[in-house]
């Protein structure tokens, strides 16, 4: 439908009769001002009716013009008596010339109407007030401005109410080709804004007053009626609190409903009841209670009515524009609902056509509305804005609950609720939130198990659904350990509660272990699982262990580590017997060794400790089912060696040269730990008064031969025994060569000579190779067969005596070690004197090597 007008007003004074208006939840009055729409032609008589119900409404009234607005008056309050009927002049009062009062008492709804007729002319417009003399909470204020084609300055909004941490925005827009900088701003009729001059919109930040404050936009002397006059209602707590501290939180009033800052509690439109303003009155009904009927369908209906502050003035329920002639959008077609889940739902609709739906846009987004089909009170989604797109999620649901979905077209933030057609839909179950307990498996055959269980509490909240014996059931989950997936056995839920339940599975493996899980089931959904139990069908005779591994602990060598596979049947009701026996300790066999005494153990590894390292032993294994036993599995396994910690024994010299050595150990016994070893030996020569590192080997032998070592030499021999966990402590001992046959003397030469004489003397052997004894002196008589030796002792100097005069002697020397005489050194021939020559003995001989 396209935007709906109003053509028509019915007679005001027939409307008004129509409905009684009462204050939410206990204001001090009720009392209100109604009109047919907030402007009006400056040719035109303009009708406002102020309501007064309940205790206040014998109460005096006062009526009067709020403010002076350009009139140049504001006369004193007109006080209406309990005589006052129709017809009274108010002109003298603040109202333009030929204004009447006009009071009903409608006593059979218990309120009074005082019905204002304010004559025609630009002294019309302005703001007026009616209220309880003395009551100021009791007190509405509403201005009346000039209808478009007659003003020259037009409001965006004729009435505002906001917060004390709101900003607000004031707009007007300029008619006919005025000059947008002539416009001037008023607040409160005699305050002059001098920083908006120029300004069609301008912004308050400020606003904390705690009375109705008026603002007017006018054009540069011209504030003769036809301006903008704007009311501004200020509640005295920041948004959302209440309080004369303003510390408490306000409800979430709903259809433009008001949080009062003193009391918290919401101030309802007219049109809503209820204690956030969320329940619509039926149609044609209005009234705190939704009591009031209106004698006309419709009368009611399209409207500007006023409220005392801060609720301020707006359309009534289901209007909204300038002047309350265009009705709110509403879709016509159903919402879908998809996607259902137990909890949530997907809501989408058709976005709102002008053509195909009805009222007036522009629609700037959608809120979706759910309740329950059992329940009056909706609720919102999304709670705290407005949807751009036209689907949504609906969440936290109840399971298995039937649901009503409305979508509310929305044209601005703080409209009434116009919801579309209903759809309605029923949530899914949940998922059971109760685990079975206290299972219990029992054998009772070669292919059969027996389960029981203790019966869970099947209410509506753990089944997360409506409890019935046909949908409700318990189902069992079991398989074998080498079996992925899991087959199912499904139990009826018809036994009374509190009763153990047990079924019996059938068709199963003998000696086999199962795994067995349980669950409920509410014809939808699985509950959560209870605790894992196992149960194995009867045993058969215990088999044979399989794959025994026989394992060397690296880090113990006193231990081996057994292990093996379990039987693929009645694995869990077996336990096995262990024993073992030496086989070889070391390399020494051990014959007819004993078997130990049979250990019970029923895990499938375990360590046998405290063995002999670096020894073979033979381990039996069997398996055992109560009395039964299957055959024996053996295997041999060998311990780890052990770390050297002795040195080598009886390290010695087997042989001894001038030049050679060797060295011989003894070998270990056939059962030492230590396993296959290595020997290091080093050779160390003394040299310098020090030990020098000159010859290495490495044997698996005990004995090792050192070659062309020095003569008669001191060494030092060292053996470190090795294995592959490490070495030994090492050993030594101090060696050294034998002498042998010395180099030649070096240096001889002739110290002097006589007639029977000739003195030696020369330098010992660079090699001597052992210790000189002697010397021998070899000499020749020259060109004679005479020759001779001479031993002497091991002195480097000799006189050689008893010799022919005037001779000559072919001489060498040669040294003499233990072993035997060395070379001879290079010979020298030297002369005896003459005879008669009295100086020979002091004669200086020439010597010539031969």
């Amino acid at each position: 439908m396209a935007a709906v007008r109003r053509t028509c007003l019915l007679d005001f004074i027939t409307f008004l009769l129509c409905f009684l208006f009462l204050q939410h939840r206990g204001c001090v009055a009720a009392i209100s001002i109604w009109s047919s729409n907030p402007t009006t032609s400056q040719n035109s008589v303009y009708t406002i009716g102020c309501y007064v119900t309940g205790r206040h409404r014998d109460s005096e009234i006062v009526i009067g013009r709020y403010l002076d607005t350009g009139t140049g008056r504001v006369d004193e309050a007109y006080h209406v008596d309990q005589s006052t009927t129709r017809q009274e002049s108010i002109s003298d009062y603040g109202f333009p010339p030929g204004s009447v009062l006009d009071v009903i008492n409608n006593e059979e709804n218990n309120f009074k109407l005082y019905n204002i007729s304010i004559s025609n002319g630009t002294d019309k417009f302005g703001a007026y007030y009616c209220g309880v003399n003395g009551v100021d909470e009791a007190k509405v204020v509403t201005v009346v401005n000039a209808v478009k084609t007659e003003a020259l300055v037009v409001p965006e909004s004729y009435s505002y109410s906001i917060s004390t941490d709101d900003d607000i925005r004031l707009s007007v827009e300029l008619t006919g080709e005025n000059d947008p900088s002539d416009l001037r701003w008023r607040r409160n009729s005699t305050i002059s804004v001098e920083q908006w001059k120029g300004l069609s919109q301008v912004n308050i930040d400020d606003a904390n007053s705690n009375i109705p404050e008026i603002y007017e936009a006018t054009l540069k002397k011209k504030r003769k009626g036809l301006h903008a006059i704007m009311l501004l209602n200020v509640r005295g707590c920041p948004a959302g609190k209440w309080g004369s501290d303003c510390s408490s939180d306000c409800p979430r009033c709903l259809n433009r409903g008001i949080c009062d800052a003193k009391t918290g509690n919401c101030t309802c439109l007219q049109g809503f009841m209820g204690e956030v303003c969320q329940t619509a009155c039926p149609e044609s009904y209005f009234g705190t209670d939704c009591d009031v009927l209106c004698t006309t369908d419709g009368a009611c209906a399209g409207h500007y009515v006023c409220q005392p502050g801060p609720f301020g003035c707006a359309c009534t329920a289901g209007y909204h524009g300038r002047n309350c002639d265009l009705v709110l959008p509403k879709l016509s077609s159903f919402p879908n609902i998809e996607n259902v889940e137990s909890n949530k739902v997907t809501v989408s609709w058709d976005i709102w056509n002008e053509q195909r739906d009805v009222g007036s846009g522009p629609v700037i987004g959608y809120v979706v509305w759910y309740k329950k089909s059992s329940s009056d009170e909706w609720f919102r989604k999304p709670n705290d804005r407005i949807l751009s797109t036209n689907s949504t999620v609906v969440d936290s649901l109840k399971f298995n609950t039937q649901y009503e979905f409305s979508v509310q077209s929305v044209v601005s933030d703080d409209e009434v609720i116009v919801r579309g057609p209903t759809t309605q839909k029923k949530t899914k179950c949940g998922t059971p939130t109760v685990a079975i307990a206290n299972i219990e498996v029992v054998a009772t055959g070669g292919n059969s198990l027996q389960v029981s269980w203790q019966m869970p509490d099947l209410n509506k909240n753990n089944m997360q659904c409506k409890v019935d014996s046909q949908d409700t059931s318990f189902v069992i989950k079991y398989k074998k350990d080498t079996d992925v997936a899991y087959e199912r056995k499904t139990v009826p839920h018809d036994v009374p509660h509190d009763v153990p339940n047990q079924t019996t599975i059938h068709d199963l493996e003998s000696c086999t272990n199962y795994t067995i899980v349980m669950v409920v089931f509410n014809g939808v959904s699985y509950g959560p699982e209870s605790q894992v139990v196992s149960g194995v069908t009867s045993v058969s005779d215990p088999v044979e262990v399989e794959d025994l591994q026989v394992e060397t602990q690296q880090t113990d060598a006193t231990s081996l580590h057994i292990e093996w596979n379990r039987p693929s049947q009645c694995q869990y009701e077996y336990s096995y017997e262990i024993k073992y026996k030496l086989l070889t300790k070391g390399t020494c066999e051990i014959a007819d060794s004993d078997w130990t005494t049979p250990v019970s153990v029923d895990n499938n590894v375990y360590d046998i400790n405290q063995l002999f390292p670096n020894s073979e032993y033979k381990v039996c294994v069997k398996s055992v089912i109560g009395e039964k036993e299957s055959g024996d599995v053996k295997k041999s396994g060998k311990t780890d060696i052990a770390a050297l910690t002795d040195i080598v024994q009886n390290f010695s010299t087997s042989s001894i040269t001038h030049n050679a050595l060797e060295l011989t150990w003894n070998r270990p016994p056939c059962g030492e730990p230590n396993g296959p070893l290595s020997y290091e030996v080093n050779l160390l020569e003394y040299n310098n008064d020090q030990f020098k590192k000159k010859k290495n080997q490495v044997v698996s032998e005990n004995a090792c031969k050192f070659e062309k070592l020095l003569i008669y030499t001191r060494y030092k021999a060292t053996i470190v025994a090795m294995n592959n966990k490490g070495n030994g402590p090492p050993t030594s001992i101090d060696v050294q060569t034998l002498q042998y046959y010395p180099s030649a003397p070096i240096n001889l030469s002739v110290v002097r000579t006589s007639l029977t004489s000739i003195e030696l003397q020369w330098s010992a052997p660079v090699t001597p190779n052992g210790i000189i004894t002697q010397y021998n002196i070899e000499w020749m008589l020259h060109n004679t067969k005479s020759n001779g030796r001479e031993p002497i002792d091991a002195v480097t100097r000799y006189n050689m005596t008893s010799l022919v005069p005037d001779s000559t002697y072919e001489i060498c020397v040669q040294a003499v070690t233990m072993v035997g005489n060395g070379l001879c050194s290079n010979y020298i021939m030297a002369n005896t004197g003459i005879p008669g020559n009295t100086s020979n003995d002091f004669l200086s001989v020439s010597v010539s090597d031969k």
